[in-house]
C-alpha cells in the first residue's frame, strides 16, 4: 500500500511540473513559489510581467525554436518545434538536439552554432518522430544568459517553398519546352516559305530576294551579276517512263550536283517543275559567268542513277550578265527574265547547249548576230 502511495505521489508531482512548464511557456504565471523538502522557508522565483509577451510570442511563432546547450541538449522547445517534429515539446526538451537531425546535416549545423562564431543559417533536414524528413531552414546564434553559453536556433519550414520551386521548375521546364517547340516551328515555316520541299534548295520567293541584295550591292561596288537560268530538256519523258518517283530523284540529284558546281558565295534555287536557277554575285567578268555555265554542263552530262537503271538528263542554259558600269536600276525580274529568254534560245536551237543574253538587243527583236553562244552544245 505504502508503495502505491509514492507512485502516486510521484506521478502527481510530475503532472504538476508538466502544467507549471505549460503555464510558464504560456505566459499564464508570473511567478514560482518553491518548497525545498520540509524547510518553511520558500523561495520565490519572479517572472517579470514584461517577459510574458516574448514568452508568449516564441510559443506561437510560426517557425520551430529551441535553446541548446553547447554541448547539444535541448533545453526548451516551443510548440512549433514540436509539431515539425510530431513529438511531444516535453520530450524534446533534455533530449539531444543530434537525433532530430539528418546525420549528413549534423556536422554543418554543429559549424554554424559554435559560441565562439556569429552563428549562421544553412538548410538541413530533420527527422520526425514518425520516421520521415522535413526541410528546413535553419538559424543559428549565440546567447549568453546568466554567464551561461546557450545557441538559440530557429526552424523554418521550406516544405510549401521548395514544392513552390519544383512547380516553377516544372513550369520553366515546360515554358521552355514550348519555346523550343515554337521556334522550331518557326524555323520549319521559315524553311517551308523561303525553300524547295523536294530538293532542299531556295525556292523563288528566296533567290528573288537575294538577287535583289545582290544588285544593290553591286550598284555600290562596281562588281557583276549572273544568273543562269537551267531548264532540263525532255524532262516529261522522265515521269512518263519511270514514274513521277523517278522524276523526283532525277530533280534530287541535278540540286546535289549543281551545288558541286558552284562557289560557296552562289545560290542555287528550284523554280519549279524542272527548272533551276543559279544566282553569281561578284563577278569579274562575263566570262565568270560562262564557266560556271560550263560547269554545270559538265556535272550534269553523266547519266542519272536510279533504282530500275540509268537514265541521260541533258539540258538547256540561259546566261544573264548585268555590268553596272553600263546599266543601272535593273529589276531582279528583269535579269531573270533574260536568263529565261536565254535558256529558251538555247532550248529553240536544240537544247543541250547554253546561250549567252546579249543586254543590247530586245527580246523580241533578237537575231543570230546578237546572241553569243558561250558554249559548245553538249555530246
Amino acid at each position: 500500500m505504502a508503495g502505491e502511495a509514492d507512485g502516486a505521489s510521484v506521478h502527481a508531482r510530475r503532472t504538476e511540473a508538466e502544467e507549471t512548464l505549460r503555464a510558464i511557456r504560456s505566459g499564464e504565471v508570473d511567478a514560482l513559489v518553491v518548497h525545498r523538502g520540509s524547510s518553511p522557508v520558500a523561495q520565490v522565483f519572479t517572472l517579470s510581467s514584461a517577459d510574458r509577451p516574448y514568452r508568449m510570442f516564441v510559443e506561437n511563432m510560426r517557425d520551430g525554436a529551441a535553446t541548446v546547450s553547447t554541448s547539444g541538449i535541448v533545453l526548451y522547445a516551443n510548440r512549433r518545434l514540436a509539431e515539425l517534429l510530431a513529438v511531444p515539446a516535453h520530450e524534446i526538451a533534455g533530449s539531444p538536439i543530434a537525433p532530430f537531425i539528418a546525420c549528413s546535416d549534423r556536422a554543418a549545423l554543429l559549424g554554424i552554432s559554435s559560441c565562439a562564431g556569429a552563428g549562421g543559417t544553412i538548410d538541413i533536414e530533420l527527422l520526425t518522430g514518425g520516421g520521415s524528413r522535413i526541410a528546413v531552414r535553419v538559424n543559428s546564434s549565440p546567447l549568453e544568459l546568466d554567464g551561461d553559453e546557450l545557441i538559440c536556433l530557429t526552424f523554418a519550414d521550406l516544405t510549401e517553398q521548395n514544392a513552390l520551386l519544383l512547380e516553377i521548375d516544372r513550369l520553366g521546364a515546360a515554358q521552355a519546352a514550348r519555346m523550343r517547340e515554337l521556334e522550331q516551328a518557326e524555323v520549319s515555316l521559315t524553311e517551308q516559305a523561303t525553300h524547295d520541299a523536294l530538293t532542299g534548295l531556295a525556292n523563288r520567293h528566296l533567290v528573288i530576294d537575294r538577287l535583289t541584295q545582290t544588285l544593290a550591292l553591286g550598284q555600290r561596288s562596281g562588281a557583276l551579276t549572273g544568273l543562269i537560268f537551267i531548264d532540263l530538256d525532255h524532262f516529261k519523258r522522265v515521269n512518263d517512263s519511270r514514274g513521277h518517283a523517278a522524276g523526283d530523284s532525277v530533280l534530287r540529284q541535278v540540286a546535289t550536283r549543281l551545288l558541286t558546281a558552284v562557289r560557296p558565295m552562289d545560290s542555287v534555287a528550284r523554280l519549279g517543275g524542272d527548272e533551276f536557277v543559279v544566282l553569281l554575285p561578284a563577278l569579274k567578268s562575263r566570262h565568270d559567268a560562262v564557266t560556271v555555265g560550263a560547269r554545270i554542263s559538265a556535272v550534269l552530262d553523266p547519266p542519272m542513277v536510279l533504282d530500275n537503271g540509268a537514265i541521260p538528263v541533258r539540258a538547256s542554259i540561259g546566261i544573264s550578265v548585268v555590268d553596272p558600269a553600263y546599266e543601272q536600276g535593273v529589276h531582279p525580274d528583269r535579269l531573270l527574265q533574260r536568263a529565261d529568254t536565254a535558256m529558251y534560245r538555247a532550248k529553240s536551237l536544240g537544247g543541250s547547249r547554253t546561250e549567252l543574253f546579249d543586254a543590247g538587243s530586245s527580246i523580241l527583236e533578237a537575231d543570230e548576230d546578237t546572241w553569243s553562244t558561250s558554249i559548245a552544245p553538249a555530246s
